[in-house]
């Protein structure tokens, strides 16, 4: 289901920094909303970057009460990959889901318009 688009370098950055960090996320999003850009290409990206940021954030904290190192390392490690992986996707203009549990994060999150 990848499909190439033709954005421009406005799009390109708010995809990208949706996955950065969740302030990222943020500012992508305040971009979007002042400059008024209501591409797919950047509600996609949005919508994969907001999904990672809350499942791995639910995942942190409920490991923060269990003391396994090698748990914890994994959880980032995963984190980190996806993340690479969106960043890619972006990168390439490519809406390609996340692997896991990216057409979830598409189909659930709906405040993003």
């Amino acid at each position: 289901m990848s499909t190439e688009y033709q954005i421009e370098d406005n799009e390109k950055y708010i995809a990208v920094s949706a996955y950065i960090t969740p302030a990222g996320w943020i500012v992508a999003y305040l971009f979007k909303w002042i400059s008024n850009i209501n591409s797919h290409y950047c509600i996609f990206h949005l919508k994969q970057g907001l999904g990672q940021t809350v499942v791995f954030g639910l995942i942190w904290i409920c490991m923060s009460y269990v003391d396994w190192y090698f748990i914890n390392e994994i959880a980032k490690l995963g984190y980190i990959i996806l993340q690479t992986i969106g960043v890619l996707n972006a990168l390439n203009k490519r809406c390609v889901p996340l692997p896991v549990l990216g057409r979830l994060y598409n189909k659930c999150i709906t405040i993003i318009k």
